[in-house]
């Protein structure tokens, strides 16, 4: 008796073009990076501090 495996029919890997296996990992990759980016922006708070720079005589009067 022969049993029908729907799963063994699907394959991904090998069968996948080449360049469709590259765009997908660099949309995955790009995805990966906005996605960092966008936490960076938006989740850290940068600490405010004061800041003092002493600007010479010389470079008021110009």
């Amino acid at each position: 008796m022969l049993a029908y495996n729907s799963l063994s029919s699907v394959r991904i890997g090998p069968d996948m073009p080449s360049l469709i296996r590259l765009l997908t990992i660099l949309g995955i990759l790009a995805g990966l990076a906005l996605a960092g980016i966008w936490s960076l922006a938006n989740l850290i708070q940068p600490e405010t501090r004061e800041i003092t720079i002493t600007i010479p005589p010389d470079r008021i009067g110009k």
